[in-house]
Formats: C-alpha cells, sequence, structure tokens
C-alpha cells in the first residue's frame, strides 16, 4: 500500500523541491496533489483523503494552522506535517500541540524528512493492524452498523460505494502479495495459506486478467476463487465464504486455477444415493457415487463444501464409534488429509471394500499407553493431529483409543486437543502482546475465523472481548 500524499504551498518553488527532494515512491509514498494555498488545500483534503499533508505555516486566507483545525472537521484520519522557516519556529510548535505528527525546516533535509516518514510509517502500520484486526472481528461475526465497516474499510484505504459495490478475492496458497496492482485494495491474511482482498467491483476485469497471468508462471499460489458483487455491506462476510470456497475448486479439479462461485450444487443427488446404504457400507453403492461425484466435478457442480460434507456423512456411516473425533471441520484439514478430490474418492472406495469385521477387531491398550499418548498430545497439540493419525503412531486401534478416551477422561479425543489448544490460547491472549491471528496462528488453529467461532461458542466470549476483562474475572476454559 503506497501512502497518499498531499503538498501545501504558496510558493510554486517550494512545491518543486518537495517533489524532488526525495524518491517518494522508494519510500511508499505517492504525491496525489498539490494545493497554492489553505482554502484548496482544504478541498483537496476533502476530495483526495491524503494519509497525508505537508503544509507551509504561513499561506494567505488560511494558514497552515488554521489548515489542521478545518481538516479534522472534514477527517480525523489524515495526518499533518508542517514545513516553516527558522522564524516560524513559534507556529511550527502551535502546529504539534494541533497534533501535528512534526516538522521540518524550509529548505528540506533529505535525511530529516526521511526520518519523518518512518516515523509516519510506524504509527500507521499500527493503526492498520489494528484496523485489520477489527476488520476481521467484524466479519467473523453477525454485524448491524454498516456505517462502522464503512469507516473502517475506508481509514484502510477502500471507499464504499453501494452503486458500484465491492469484490472478494481469497487466495489459498502462497500468496506473496498477488495484488500488487495499482487498485486500491484491502489485503487481509486468514490463516497461513489463504489470503483475503476486497476491491472495488469497477475493477473486476482488470483483476481477473492480472490473476490469469500470475498464475501462468510458477507459483506456489494454488486457488483463486472470486465472490458475486457486493452492494450491501451485510452481504460481505457472505462473498468471503463463496469466495473461499471457489478457490479451493483446485481440490477438485486438481489444477491451479482462479475460479468464481460454484454455479447450483449436486450435493442432494450424493447425499440420496449414500443414504440408501442404512448403516451398512455397500461398496456397489460407494463406487456408484463416487463415480457420479466424478461427473458432477467436471460439470462444475460439485464444490469444496460437498467433499467436507461427503466426507462427514460417509465417515459417520462406515464408522459410528469413531465419526466424532474423526470428522472434519475445516476445508483446510479435507486438503491435508487427501490433497485432491482423486485421492479422497480412492480412499473412501478402499475403505468400502475392506472386510468391516477386520475394521471394528478391538486392540487393547495398557493404562501406560495413554499415559504416552497424553504426553505427546501435551507435547504437540499445536501441531496437525487426529485420532487416526496418533493412533497410528502409537499401534493402536483408533475405535479403540476413542472409546479409551470417553471411558478415562469422559472427553472425546477432539474434545482434550480442542480443550488444550483453547487454554493455550487464553494464557496468550491474557500474558502476550501478539495480535488474535498471531494467537490462533500459535494455538493450532490456522484459519482465524474458525478459530474466532471455536472460542466464542466455547467460552461465550470473542478473542477480543476476553482480552479486555480483568484478569480476575476471566473465567478458565474448563469453567466455560
Amino acid at each position: 500500500m503506497k501512502y497518499k500524499v498531499l503538498l501545501v504551498d504558496d510558493e510554486k518553488w517550494v512545491l518543486k523541491h518537495m517533489r524532488s527532494s526525495i524518491d517518494w515512491e522508494v519510500y511508499g509514498f505517492e504525491i496525489v496533489g498539490e494545493a497554492r494555498n489553505g482554502i484548496e488545500g482544504l478541498e483537496e483534503i476533502a476530495r483526495l483523503k491524503p494519509h497525508l499533508v505537508i503544509t507551509d505555516v504561513r499561506m494567505p486566507g488560511i494558514d497552515g494552522l488554521d489548515l489542521i483545525r478545518r481538516a479534522k472537521r472534514v477527517t480525523s484520519h489524515t495526518s499533518f506535517l508542517v514545513a516553516s522557516g527558522y522564524a516560524e519556529f513559534e507556529y511550527a510548535r502551535q502546529a504539534v500541540n494541533e497534533g501535528a505528527l512534526g516538522y521540518c525546516l524550509k529548505p528540506f533535509d533529505q535525511h530529516e524528512l526521511i526520518e519523518i516518514l518512518d516515523k509516519f510509517k510506524k504509527t500507521q502500520a499500527e493503526t492498520e493492524n489494528r484496523l485489520h484486526m477489527e476488520l476481521l472481528h467484524l466479519l467473523s461475526d453477525r454485524f448491524d452498523n454498516e456505517a462502522y465497516l464503512a469507516e473502517v474499510l475506508t481509514r484502510l484505504g477502500l471507499e464504499w460505494n453501494s452503486n458500484v459495490g465491492l469484490l472478494v478475492l481469497a487466495v489459498i496458497g502462497q500468496d506473496e502479495h498477488i495484488l500488487n496492482v495499482r487498485i486500491p485494495h484491502i489485503r487481509l491474511p486468514i490463516g497461513k495459506e489463504e489470503t483475503m482482498y476486497l476491491f472495488g467491483a469497477e475493477h473486476e476485469d482488470e483483476i481477473y486478467s492480472h490473476m490469469q497471468e500470475r498464475l501462468s508462471g510458477p507459483s506456489g499460489t494454488l486457488g483463486i476463487g472470486l465472490s458475486s458483487r457486493v452492494l450491501e455491506l451485510f452481504q460481505l462476510r457472505g462473498a468471503y465464504l463463496e469466495a473461499e470456497e471457489a478457490a479451493y475448486q483446485y481440490f477438485i479439479t486438481g489444477k491451479r486455477g482462479i475460479w468464481r462461485p460454484v454455479a447450483g450444487s449436486s450435493w442432494t443427488e450424493v447425499k440420496e444415493l449414500l443414504q440408501k446404504m442404512g448403516s451398512k457400507v455397500n461398496p456397489d453403492i460407494v463406487y456408484t457415487v463416487c463415480e457420479q461425484i466424478r461427473r458432477f466435478a467436471a460439470q462444475g457442480t460439485f464444490g469444496i463444501i460437498d467433499a467436507l460434507r461427503l466426507y462427514n456423512l460417509y465417515f459417520g456411516i462406515y464408522n459410528e464409534a469413531e465419526a466424532q473425533d474423526e470428522f472434519v471441520i475445516t476445508y483446510e484439514q479435507l486438503v491435508r488429509k487427501y490433497g485432491n478430490l482423486e485421492h479422497m474418492l480412492k480412499e473412501l472406495m478402499q475403505m468400502a471394500s475392506m472386510d468391516h469385521e477386520l475394521v471394528k477387531e478391538k486392540g487393547e491398550v495398557k493404562h501406560v499407553t495413554l499415559q504416552r499418548i497424553l504426553q505427546f498430545m501435551e507435547d504437540h497439540f499445536t501441531e496437525d493431529l487426529s485420532l487416526t493419525g496418533v493412533s497410528k503412531q502409537f499401534f493402536v486401534n483408533p475405535s479403540y483409543l476413542s472409546q479409551l478416551f470417553r471411558k478415562e477422561l469422559n472427553k472425546t479425543f477432539m474434545q482434550f486437543l480442542m480443550d488444550k489448544r483453547l487454554a493455550y490460547a487464553c494464557m496468550l491472549l491474557n500474558q502476550s502482546d501478539l495480535t488474535i491471528y498471531e494467537v490462533s496462528e500459535k494455538s493450532g488453529y490456522p484459519n482465524y475465523f474458525y478459530f474466532a467461532k471455536i472460542f466464542k461458542k466455547t467460552t461465550g466470549k470473542t478473542p477480543t472481548q476476553y482480552r479486555k476483562e480483568p484478569l480476575g474475572e476471566m473465567k478458565s476454559i474448563g469453567d466455560c
């Protein structure tokens, strides 16, 4: 993101000198306009909404001090840097008292100016981090204050225009700041390998072409999803989910690409076929279902959400005893487990062809083995753990281990794992200055929205609300 700068001075040579004093682009700034007096400056501030205004102190009509005071009525998000001569030091001091970032003596000293600009960028970065977290919070839960959301978007450099609307872009894989074109946008990291972009819908064709060009070369980006147009801000959360689902079409197709929302869904037909099996797996029906799914995927009517439903429904029918511990909740989990839809279908068919009695066979686990498993989970709970994976590592039957957790600990494997992660998250919220996104990641939840949802469901509070409470009033995870 480049910071917009407006120059205000009544002397033309000073404006020219300010433009040439440093390479503004190199330092992350862009001069978007000039004004020759305070009145013009005020008009340009209202029109351009710059991040930074560099203004002379003494000008005819409205001087620099009055410009700062009046501009605060137009926007509270613009910073000011005052340019003054030696004889105007008292004016410069007053400007700082009015809230100016600082002042520079004319003619400009390059090193002095760069130092002040670095200070500005640091302050802006801190503000932007807070606004990014606020935007994530708004998108992770229901909100009813669209005016406030519009203000947050504006402060992050994206003007809301209901006549034009917004689009959401979801990027899965290595993002590499893929949208570094000169188009106003907001970039929001959602997880280790998921990023969301917001931009004005008028740039849709340009963005789409740019994405296709980026994907044509070597890149760590796996999938890109583009939402439908957002014309009401309350639709923004749904648009993100839509873009995310579209981006995960790379799981369905096994290829990198950019996709728009899936047109319709064939899930009802798949579900009806599976339910014909009742409580016992019928390999013939499973094979028929898999072949049908391949056809639906080729037609573009089978998406990642359908694959997630398929896995959970099928596993629930196939092995009820383990189902609660083996349910996959997020798209990331499904991708990590299988890589793509074809691998998933092949495994489901292999499971169907196995001797069911052999699958149900129980093993024996000594108490000491359970203690070793619990210690392993204590040491690795922030990693990607599953009942099946832990069972394989300790040579234990998954079904029996699932029952052992219920019998010995009075909770499921996944409940035990979730309690460990959320207790750790609470500790980080209480005792560190990490952002909520960083707490989420360090606690074993790479997706911010999923972490926020499960945290609120468990504690009754959002992570931000939990952090703001006095320590004495906080409840432990076990008490929630």
